[in-house]
C-alpha cells in the first residue's frame, strides 16, 4: 500500500512509532524517553484512516486531554455512542473530522451541548433527521463540511443556518438534494461567508 511504501523510504531516526492512546491510558508500562512524549501538550491528535481503530481503544483517550482538534477519519469500525461520547468527554476540542466514518449514524446527544466550531462528517451515514439535530447538538458551529451526503436536503441546510447562528462555512459539494432555495428566506445566514 503506497503509505507504508512511503514509510519504507523513511530513515528509522526520522519517525517512531508509538501506540499513543494506550501509552496515554498506560503510562507507567513505557520508559523514558517514549514516556516523554506524554509531557507534551496535545492539541492536534490525528488518527485518520486507523482502520484497526476500536470503540474500546478510543475509549481509553483519557477526558484530562487538552485535545482541540481530533480527526477520525475513515475510522469505519467506530460506532457513532463511542465517537460521541468520547467528543463529550474532551472538552477542549473544538474541531472534529469524521469523514468516512460509515458507522456514524446518529447525532450526538441534545444535552450537554457540545463545543465545536469545525465539523467534517461527509461520506457518514447521517441521515437528515440527525444531520438536523447536530444544530441542537453543536450550536457554536462555526464551519462544517457535508460533501456527498444524499441525506442533506434545503429543509437540512435551512435548520443548520437558524440555528447555528456563528455558521461562517459551509461546504455543500456533491449534495444533489440541496436546490438552494434555504437562500431565499432572509433570515439565519447573515454570518456565512462561503457557501
Amino acid at each position: 500500500d503506497e503509505m507504508y511504501m512511503q514509510i519504507k523510504l523513511l530513515r528509522s531516526e526520522e519517525y517512531r512509532v508509538l501506540n499513543y492512546t494506550h501509552m496515554l491510558a498506560s503510562p507507567l508500562e513505557y520508559p523514558a524517553p517514549q514516556s516523554d512524549y506524554l509531557q507534551l501538550p496535545v492539541a492536534t491528535l490525528d488518527l485518520s484512516w486507523c482502520w484497526q481503530l476500536e470503540d474500546a481503544d478510543i475509549a481509553e483517550l483519557p477526558s484530562s486531554l487538552p485535545l482541540e482538534s481530533l480527526s477520525l477519519r475513515g475510522c469505519r469500525r467506530l460506532s457513532a455512542a463511542a465517537v460521541w461520547t468520547l467528543v463529550g468527554r474532551l472538552r477542549a476540542l473544538r474541531c472534529l473530522r469524521l469523514c468516512g466514518c460509515d458507522e456514524l449514524d446518529t447525532a450526538p446527544p441534545r444535552e450537554p451541548p457540545l463545543r465545536l466550531e469545525a465539523l467534517s462528517i461527509s461520506g457518514t451515514a447521517l441521515d437528515s433527521k440527525a444531520l438536523s439535530q447536530l444544530s441542537v447538538a453543536c450550536p457554536s458551529l462555526r464551519a462544517i463540511v457535508l460533501r456527498d451526503s444524499a441525506a442533506v436536503d434545503d429543509a437540512v441546510v435551512g435548520t443548520l443556518l437558524r440555528r447555528c447562528a456563528q455558521l461562517q462555512h459551509l461546504d455543500l459539494c456533491g449534495c444533489g438534494g440541496v436546490r438552494g432555495t434555504f437562500l431565499l428566506r432572509a433570515a439565519g445566514h447573515e454570518n456565512l461567508q462561503s457557501l
